[in-house]
């Protein structure tokens, strides 16, 4: 390989690479110039790199690094060291030894073979590479903050590179108070300064509190003992930011493990664009990969993925938003729809004595959810929108409106039951018990038979059904309420009635004398006011009150 030094080109021939870990915090390569001399060049964090060390400015590079540091910067430390061609050959032996073992202590055999080489360095001296933000972080990230979101850094960097990048993103406010759990080496002191800050957070809890923590202390605070993970758990949740220095990607993981243990069960979501990004992607709920210059590995190990972090705020409050508002409505409307569908049947058993008659004729039974049910939900459930993207992204608190899935909760699922029920028992006892009363309804002063009974009801069930949806949903377009009332309702009607006129079952002609009855729409449009006025009502009451005017209202005076 060739390195241009002061514009003179100097070729040299790489002989061997102690690759990087996340455990050693440092890779060196080894290389040969055209002298016959062999120099081994190592960097990495000051932390790993500074203990190997005997010579150099040690003092003045790690004062360079602080304000390195200080200033926001990405720090590395660089090294070398001169080996003869003898002490070269032993060595690179060992190394070669060691990553031929496969005993199961082989990870620590090859560390121990890359310290021997890497032992005695010279100090040369310390880097700093600005990584400027992405445009729209400070943005993002107040929106996830207003939307009840928390959000926890998790990196390699120092301490104070870590802290001064929050600062600069606004993810920690500058009037945080700011709780340190650094630099602590036994597990006593770590959980000394636990205890200490436990007390303060809980005296003190209108405070705005922003924990930093490194690697070593969050060691001790996760696996020293129950007592360390208790106070850790209690801190991190009274702080609104929460900052994790010089982690490895076992760290990340088993931070992400640590809020997935919660009480409150949070749903966790991690983002990352690098390698030693991977495992906390995979630990997480929603793993979410930026596409960026340090490879593609994170973005294959996601769930998501995007080409840039402020992406993640129209990702979260809009189409998050949308699909959870589509998700929990399609899931709680496919149990309503049955049960207003079969639970006439269980009623109509009580009048067949309890036989194996069937209410409705074979091609209702076959077609309800496959033709009759199915493209409304379907439209329903690619394009509902119960708020225009730019309000939400305008009001990121509309987000707490479905924090904790409360959209999916008991109360809202039997909200659906319970209106299944009512809809079921209103479309089968009131002409049940108005033909116990007078069954000749139809036009030609016939009777109405069982046929003509269950085809009724089920001309009841297809309507309510399908119109319910359109009372619930808040975006309607020619498509939806295309795909409702001309397709699916008037499908129903054209198929039923071709299906009676060519059929030689107990169905012949039902359909076609039962659509020229008076009588039939009335009683038809009598019960399909009476199902859904309540459902119109109980809408009213839960979002136009004075209330839930108020709220809105509160939410808009925030911006």
């Amino acid at each position: 390989m060739s390195v241009m030094v002061k514009g003179k080109v100097c070729h040299y021939r790489r002989l061997n690479t102690l690759e990087f870990t996340s455990d050693r915090k440092r890779m060196s390569v080894v290389v040969q110039d055209r002298d016959g001399q062999i120099w081994l060049y190592c960097k990495g964090a000051e932390s790993s790199v500074i203990p190997l060390t005997e010579a150099g400015p040690i003092n003045d590079t790690l004062k360079h690094v602080a304000d390195f540091a200080l200033r926001g910067l990405r720090t590395l430390v660089i090294c070398y060291k001169k080996l003869s061609v003898k002490e070269y050959s032993q060595l690179a032996a060992q190394v070669e030894q060691s990553r031929q073992t496969l005993s199961s202590q082989r990870t620590s055999i090859i560390a121990a073979s890359y310290n021997k080489m890497e032992a005695n360095l010279t100090l040369l001296g310390a880097t700093g590479v600005e990584d400027e933000l992405q445009e729209g972080v400070q943005e993002t990230l107040e929106s996830l903050r207003a939307a009840g979101i928390k959000v926890w850094i998790l990196t390699g960097d120092k301490v104070e590179t870590a802290v001064n990048i929050s600062l600069s993103c606004g993810h920690l406010k500058p009037n945080a108070q700011q709780l340190y759990l650094t630099g602590h080496n036994t597990k006593e002191t770590c959980l000394q300064t636990l205890n200490l800050h436990r007390k303060q957070v809980c005296r003190e809890r209108l405070q705005h509190y922003g924990l930093v923590v490194d690697g070593q202390s969050l060691n001790f605070a996760l696996s020293a003992s129950q007592e360390h993970l208790e106070a850790f758990q209690d801190i991190c949740k009274a702080c609104t930011a929460v900052i994790c220095c010089r982690m490895s990607p076992l760290q990340k993981c088993q931070v992400v493990q640590l809020v997935k243990s919660f009480p409150e069960k949070p749903i966790t979501a991690a983002i990352g664009d690098g390698a030693n990004d991977v495992s906390m992607i995979q630990e997480a709920h929603v793993g979410l990969g930026i596409m960026g210059k340090e490879g593609r590995q994170a973005v294959r190990c996601s769930d998501f993925a995007f080409a840039r972090f402020k992406f993640l705020r129209r990702i979260l409050l809009v189409h998050g938003h949308w699909y959870y508002i589509r998700v929990a409505t399609l899931v709680q409307y496919f149990f309503y729809k049955n049960i207003v569908f079969i639970t006439p049947q269980l009623y109509y058993a009580f009048s067949n004595g309890f036989s194996t008659q069937p209410l409705y004729d074979t091609l209702f039974l076959t077609f309800y959810n496959v033709l009759f049910t199915s493209l409304p939900i379907l439209i329903y459930g690619l394009f509902e929108q119960n708020y225009s993207a730019q309000t939400l992204l305008d009001y990121p608190q509309l987000y707490t409106d479905i924090r904790r899935n409360v959209l999916m909760s008991w109360s809202s699922f039997f909200q659906w039951i319970l209106f299944g029920l009512w809809h079921s028992v209103v479309l089968y006892f009131v002409p049940y018990f108005m033909i116990l009363d007078n069954s000749v309804i139809l036009y030609n002063n016939t009777s109405m038979e069982m046929a003509a009974f269950g085809t009724f009801i089920f001309h009841c069930v297809v309507c309510v059904a399908n119109l319910r949806l359109v009372l619930r949903s808040h975006y309607w377009t020619w498509l939806f309420i295309g795909s409702a009332l001309p397709v699916t309702i008037c499908g129903f009607i054209a198929v039923t009635a071709v299906y009676s006129i060519v059929t030689t079952t107990s169905m012949a002609h039902v359909y076609p004398i039962m659509l020229g009855s008076c009588t039939f729409w009335l009683l038809s449009l009598i019960l399909i006011v009476a199902c859904l006025v309540p459902d119109c009502a109980f809408n009213v009451l839960q979002h136009y009150t004075p209330a839930a005017y108020a709220k809105l209202q509160k939410v808009r005076d925030t911006f």
